[in-house]
């Protein structure tokens, strides 16, 4: 069963060691430190409180990633762009897709954003496929 939540201070290893895989930073945003370090992470998850656009994904009780989104400014202040990351050993499982289902309902009840979307590079065909 996948869940969104806030992040908790205990899912700071997991992210340290998701986040130092290259499998997993390789077409996400350059502005992931590498190496990826604790404070790193304390950082993101402190950023990440009370934060509605950013959420935890677990996966049966485990945390497995990071759902978020980035909110425009000016006339795009209704739309964001969607970004997500993945353990690795939960690729291939269909828990991105679920993710993305269930961010976008939570974001129609919390948000007044009209429109989501994402950049995808050419060859991260995985999520081609969820999006």
């Amino acid at each position: 069963m996948i869940t969104l939540r806030e992040f908790t201070v205990d899912d700071a290893p997991h992210i340290v060691n998701y986040l130092n895989d290259s499998e997993v930073t390789q077409y996400i945003t350059a502005t992931i430190a590498h190496p990826y370090t604790s404070s790193d992470a304390q950082s993101w998850i402190e950023f990440s409180d009370n934060n509605p656009l950013i959420r935890a994904i677990e996966c049966n009780g485990a945390f497995v990633g990071c759902i978020s989104a980035t909110a425009g400014r000016f006339e795009y202040s209704h739309s964001a762009e969607l970004g997500y990351w993945l353990g690795r050993e939960y690729w291939e499982q269909g828990i991105g897709t679920q993710a993305v289902q269930l961010f976008i309902d939570y974001l129609k009840s919390v948000t007044s954003l009209s429109r989501v979307y994402v950049s995808v590079v050419t060859r991260n065909t995985r999520s081609i496929r969820v999006c």
